[in-house]
């Protein structure tokens, strides 16, 4: 004759079972929602390293410019989170509370540098500092002239200040002739990224969500390993 604990021991199996396949259909379903966020993530992080040299490239011929300063830190900064995010996916598949509890705040942390630096690169940036320290370096202004149709430091009369023959990088197409030339001062103009701030914010957006997915895994797997 069975006792009640005989006959309630298949249930409880049953039970266990039922919990087991939802537990794994709970986990594929996180599953799918982190890897797609996760692979955009990444290659959102690729096109700012991209658009990082591309600018850091063409401020090349910049002599001793601050602005390259400024691309730099963004080239390192997208270069430190590509490993933290390549992380993401194996700690998902350790299935590891744990793990994931440490890994989820750094990832926030290098989200946060992220979007800091997308805000430094939305302002314009003042080319004076950059502009004097070529002047008084004697260095050529070539790239200021020709990349912002500027001329000298506060106009063409600084060159006649300095007893210097206005460079064909002072005109329009470099025509030499007087209709043609740029009467702005380089000291004036402000340099501003127009692509970087863009992706910048895409990818902090994408990474935000990303988190978000990574702290409902978490959940999940912290709910489901707590005794019921």
């Amino acid at each position: 004759m069975f006792t009640e604990e005989n006959v309630t021991m298949p249930n409880n199996q049953v039970d266990q079972r039922g919990n087991r396949s939802v537990f794994l259909w709970e986990l594929r379903i996180s599953g799918v929602m982190i890897f797609p966020w996760w692979l955009t993530s990444i290659a959102l992080n690729f096109v700012n390293i991209y658009n990082y040299y591309f600018k850091l490239k063409k401020f090349k011929k910049c002599w001793n410019c601050l602005y390259n300063i400024y691309m730099n830190i963004g080239i390192a900064t997208s270069v430190f989170t590509t490993p933290i995010l390549c992380l993401a996916l194996p700690f998902v598949c350790l299935q590891k509370p744990r793990v994931i509890r440490i890994y989820v705040p750094c990832l926030g942390l290098a989200t946060l540098m992220e979007f800091m630096m997308a805000v430094v690169f939305t302002y314009e940036y003042p080319g004076i500092s950059d502009v004097l320290r070529v002047w008084n370096n004697q260095r050529s202004m070539e790239f200021f002239e020709v990349n912002y149709k500027c001329c000298g430091v506060l106009g063409p009369d600084d060159y006649v200040a300095a007893s210097m023959a206005l460079p064909k990088t002072c005109y329009k197409n470099r025509s030499g002739l007087p209709k043609d030339i740029y009467t702005t001062g380089c000291s004036t103009q402000f340099f501003i990224s127009e692509k970087i701030p863009y992706s910048e914010i895409a990818s902090g957006i994408v990474r935000l969500v990303l988190i978000l997915a990574l702290i409902l895994y978490y959940i999940i797997l912290k709910w489901r390993s707590v005794p019921r």
